[in-house]
């Protein structure tokens, strides 16, 4: 099915380009543990930026909370992630690809912008995409579309111009709600994620070259 009329596709980062929702949940549950926390309680935090996560920390203490937070930046300054080791295959070679298309490419990720700027340059990537935001640079986070929105007025589209591709139920309600076409693909590490709201499937990354 191909896309006609698309200008842009837009990805999200975690789960869609690299497969490390499983690798930041081990760092949370070492850290939680480490430190008293307990989360059995928590919701599901697959695809949710750090604002919502560690708003479920110490929630009558933010001074505690904070204190907690910087903690375990720090860690992750101290222990980084190698991001190239859980690149999805397929994507360096699909971006190019693209490009060489004359498509426009936009990365709207929940996570921090020095976490995305550490993965591009990990994966050789960097200004690959001509414009890169964070949910935490927009009002309200996935589910809320605002930074898919954002990302499309900054690469100048219309929402019937894009395609999103995203993988968590919370990104995709945000590609949803933005308007744009939605794309889910799978990531290795969480295959039975609910993702009824794409309208279209990619078995692999280089089958969003398809759709396009």
């Amino acid at each position: 099915m191909s896309g006609q009329g698309i200008r842009a596709v837009i990805f999200d980062k975690d789960g869609v380009l690299i497969d490390t929702e499983g690798e930041y949940d081990r760092r949370r549950r070492i850290f939680f543990a480490e430190n008293g926390i307990d989360d059995s309680a928590f919701p599901d935090f697959y695809g949710s930026n750090n604002a919502v996560i560690w708003g479920c920390v110490e929630p009558n203490d933010p001074a505690r909370r904070e204190e907690l937070y910087q903690a375990f930046l720090a860690r992750f300054e101290d222990e980084p992630i190698q991001y190239s080791r859980f690149l999805v295959p397929g994507v360096a070679d699909t971006l190019r690809a693209l490009k060489g298309r004359g498509l426009l490419l936009g990365l709207a990720s929940s996570s921090p912008h020095w976490c995305i700027d550490n993965f591009l340059a990990d994966c050789g990537l960097t200004g690959i995409f001509d414009v890169v935001l964070s949910g935490e640079e927009v009002a309200a986070p996935k589910p809320a579309p605002d930074v898919y929105l954002a990302v499309m007025e900054a690469l100048g589209v219309e929402q019937n111009q894009v395609l999103v591709v995203e993988d968590s139920p919370i990104g995709l309600r945000a590609a949803h709600d933005s308007g744009a076409r939605v794309c889910s693909i799978l990531p290795p590490s969480a295959p039975d994620l609910d993702q009824s709201l794409a309208d279209v499937h990619a078995d692999c990354f280089g089958d969003v070259l398809s759709l396009v």
